[in-house]
This record gives C-alpha cells, structure tokens and sequence, in this order.
C-alpha cells in the first residue's frame, strides 16, 4: 500500500499548520523553534532520515527541503512515521484532538486505504469503528488503556505488524475492564465475567461469545482451534478484535 501525492500533500500541510508554524517565533529577524520541537525534528532527522547528527541541516531546510523533497520522490511513509511520533509527544500540539482529526479526514478526503485512530495509522474503518476505539482508549482504567495502545501499535507496525498478540492484548484489555468493574483481582476473564454478571447481569449471547473469543486466544485452555494452531492469522482478525473488545469495554463503562 502507499499514499497518493495529494494524501502526502495534505498530512504535510497539516504537519506545517498545526505543528510548525505553532511552534515558530521569530527572534531578531529569524524564524526559531522553541527546544521541544527541535529536538523533535532532530530525532526525525535522525531516526526517520537516519541522518547523521553532525549533518542537521537546521530546522527549516530539513522541515521544506528535506521532507518536501522525500514526498514528492516517493517516500510516502515518512508522513506517517512522523504524525505517529507526534501523537506520542502530543503536548507539542496546540490542539490534539483537533489535528487528530484533521489527519483522520484528509485520509478520507483522498480516499487512501488508511484511517488514523489512537495516533496511529491502521487500515480503514468505519467512523463508528473509529469513535469506539478512541473512546475506550480514554477509560480511566488504566490496564484497559494499557492493552488497548498495546493492540493497537502491533496491528498498525507497518514493518513487523504482531496480529496474534494484538489479538491478545485486545482481549486482555476486556479482562482488565471486567476485574477491575467486578473488584476482583484473582482469576482469568470467565471468571470475571461471572462474577460481574452475578453484580450486573450480562445478556446471556454477550457473556458467552466473550467468553468463547478469550478462549480462541488462549494457550492453554484446551480449546482444539486456539490462535496459537492458526496457519494465518490475518490483520482484519486483529482489527476485528480490537474494534470488537474496544465497544464491548466502552458497554461494560456505561452500563
């Protein structure tokens, strides 16, 4: 997969608006970046570049020369690498949630085969589908948040993506909701959800169909098509799953 030219041309513009302009002052006639940014375009230099430290060329040709010339020769995911980056320093951001989402509609506007939630970039989903995992991702529990960014950074690795223990995370991240909601700190995710239906009783279907998913991601219930037997475990059973544990813990918070 790739990105078009308009797409690559579109997150820079946002790069540029919401992160570097912000960011810029102007001191004695010169454009200057506070230190935060800078050393930020520094480890992009270095890390995403891999370019070398005594060879920053400055904040200002790296930002129009450099990745402006990387766009347009093809490099179509060093936009992506840096908006993920980004996300993970998001106090250098004026507005997040705001930039957020114009990455998130840029990506639709051009049609791309990608959607960005959490900060990260995974393949397309549903506005609905987004809004679910965006919404989990900011439980107060925090093993929840924990597993949930953990499913999410091995599903969306575009060089070595982890499907299976996304898949586990995700289910993981279920059964920290249900401990935590159930008081109960003993135990694995059946137990839980028994004894959170025994406080607030779960519709029979629901229980049963997670409990069942925990059970295919188990290594050692038994369970004779378990993930771990699977020849392929594919990038839309993970993105199933986090979508799936992500509404199921967002119906556990609001019930």
């Amino acid at each position: 997969m790739g990105l078009s030219r308009a797409a690559r041309i579109r997150l820079f513009n946002i790069f540029l608006s919401d992160f570097y302009y912000p960011r810029t002052t102007v001191v004695q006639g010169q454009k200057m970046l506070s230190g935060p940014a800078t050393e930020f375009l520094l480890g992009a230099w270095t890390e995403f570049c891999m370019g070398r430290l005594d060879q920053y060329p400055g904040s200002d040709k790296f930002v129009f020369q450099i990745i402006g010339t990387w766009l347009e020769s093809g490099h179509w995911h060093l936009m992506l690498d840096i908006w993920e980056e980004l996300f993970e320093h998001r106090d250098l951001l004026p507005h997040p949630e705001k930039t957020a989402c114009a990455v998130r509609e840029a990506m639709e506007r051009e049609n791309t085969a990608y959607t960005f939630v959490g900060g990260r970039f995974v393949e397309r989903m549903t506005p609905q589908e987004v809004k679910s995992v965006e919404t989990a991702l900011k439980t107060p529990i925090e093993g929840v948040k924990v597993h949930l960014t953990d499913a999410l950074q091995k599903l969306s690795d575009r060089e070595n993506p982890d499907f299976r223990n996304s898949i586990k995370e995700s289910i993981i991240a279920v059964e920290a909701a249900c401990k935590h909601l159930a008081g109960s700190r003993k135990g694995d995710l059946n137990v839980a959800l028994d004894k959170l239906n025994a406080q607030r009783p779960l519709h029979p279907a629901l229980k049963n169909a997670f409990s069942t998913l925990y059970g295919w991601t188990s290594d050692d219930r038994g369970i004779r098509h378990a993930i771990k037997d699977a020849e392929n475990v594919e990038r839309a059973d993970a993105q199933f799953m986090l979508v799936a544990c992500s509404a199921f813990v967002n119906y556990l918070m609001t019930r």
